[in-house]
């Protein structure tokens, strides 16, 4: 570090470096920039600050210009620094999808239809960016469209009244075209939710590449049960009640134990700390331990990918038909329909980095088909339309 930054200063350290009074080391701790990636252990986005964005105080800013300055080679750093990006391209992807799937149906008797279908299903694919590039393996997950179990129920059923039927079946023929051809259905879907991962927000291993990968955390003791559920409170909607988000102090004075003592300390490293971790409790005091935490420099998360399920759904729609018959040929027919009539919300996904002040909390409800393409607010759509 001495070597890097030797004749030259970076805003906000302690000067120009001389390797005495001011060390590489405690300019990069000083500087705004640099010191968040030192102390969360971001360590890929500090060399990639080295090898492209960061600068010295009245030197050029072009990409590298640090490296350039201490006589480096552009390539001390990644093989090929002229390419921001390489993508590898390949058919050595695959997926598998199994599943079970039981139906019931009544067919059209006396003017009610019905059908019920039941689906268990497990869809695993590659998914998202692998942590560490020799172990492609933990990309193969839970598929973002896996739903372990979905329940798909619809039925119509004609108004026994007007012609062939009982009721007012011999009424005159004014009487009959009011009375008849009333059609009521409905349409229900209820599905578990979608795979959810919890995530560390900025890349944490040593090990992965430069452009950081998405990092897991790490399991430091046994997860509780309950861990992932969704319930109202006061403030919103949360899905992880009882559980809170905390400053993680124990994984800092881990990895810097003598600079944790004070704000001052290590050149103020311990104030660009920002990693949090998870523990039973409320407000911002832990009722039992650290459960799950962010990765030292050098690991890889255990937590992995899809260990918890997001919010199920449930959409109930109802519709009602009435057709008018103009001629023997001809039809005006009328339809309102209600999409989740019963107003029933869809949440979306929380806030699932353990770094976030916000963790758990749902601030949105989901958007789709399945919810109506409106977040699953109650709408109303009334059509007509003439059949011949």
């Amino acid at each position: 570090m001495n070597t890097l930054l030797n004749g030259v200063a970076l805003s906000g350290g302690c000067g120009t470096v001389n390797g005495t009074t001011c060390t590489g080391a405690a300019s990069f701790r000083a500087n705004a920039t640099t010191r968040a990636q030192l102390a969360n252990g971001n360590f890929g986005a500090f060399m990639n600050s080295l090898n492209t964005t960061l600068q010295y105080t009245g030197g050029p800013t072009e990409a590298g210009s640090i490296l350039r300055h201490a006589g480096f080679p552009d390539n001390y750093l990644v093989p090929d620094p002229q390419y921001t990006t390489v993508n590898i391209a390949g058919n050595n992807q695959n997926s598998t999808y199994h599943s079970l799937n039981l139906q019931l149906t009544r067919r059209l008797s006396h003017g009610f239809a019905t059908q019920t279908n039941y689906i268990w299903s497990k869809s695993m694919g590659d998914v998202g960016t692998s942590p560490d590039p020799n172990n492609r393996h933990l990309t193969k997950t839970l598929q973002a469209v896996d739903h372990a179990h979905q329940i798909s129920s619809n039925a119509n059923y004609e108004l026994p009244f007007g012609t062939d039927h009982l009721l007012l079946g011999k009424a005159p023929g004014w009487v009959q075209n009011i009375v008849s051809k009333w059609q009521f259905g409905g349409v229900m879907n209820y599905f578990t939710g979608a795979p959810l991962s919890l995530t560390t927000t900025s890349g944490l291993s040593g090990i992965q590449t430069i452009s950081n990968q998405t990092a897991y955390p790490n399991v430091v003791g046994a997860i509780p049960s309950g861990f992932g559920e969704l319930k109202k409170v006061a403030s919103g909607v949360t899905y992880f009640d009882g559980f809170i988000s905390v400053p993680d102090t124990q994984t800092f004075a881990q990895v810097s134990p003598n600079c944790s003592g004070s704000t001052a300390a290590c050149n103020g490293l311990s104030q660009g700390y920002s990693n949090r971790a998870i523990c039973a409790g409320t407000g911002t005091t832990c009722s039992g331990p650290i459960f799950i935490a962010n990765p030292q420099p050098g690991q890889v998360g255990s937590l992995g990918q899809s260990t918890l399920r997001g919010p199920s759904a449930f959409r109930f729609d109802m519709s009602m038909v009435k057709r008018f018959r103009i001629t023997e040929t001809k039809q005006f027919e009328f339809r309102i329909a209600a999409v989740n009539v019963l107003n029933h919300p869809t949440f979306a996904a929380p806030t699932n980095s353990i770094n976030s002040t916000s963790f758990g909390q749902i601030t949105s409800t989901a958007s789709g088909v399945n919810t109506g393409g409106n977040g699953g607010m109650r709408s109303f759509v009334i059509d007509s339309r003439i059949n011949f």
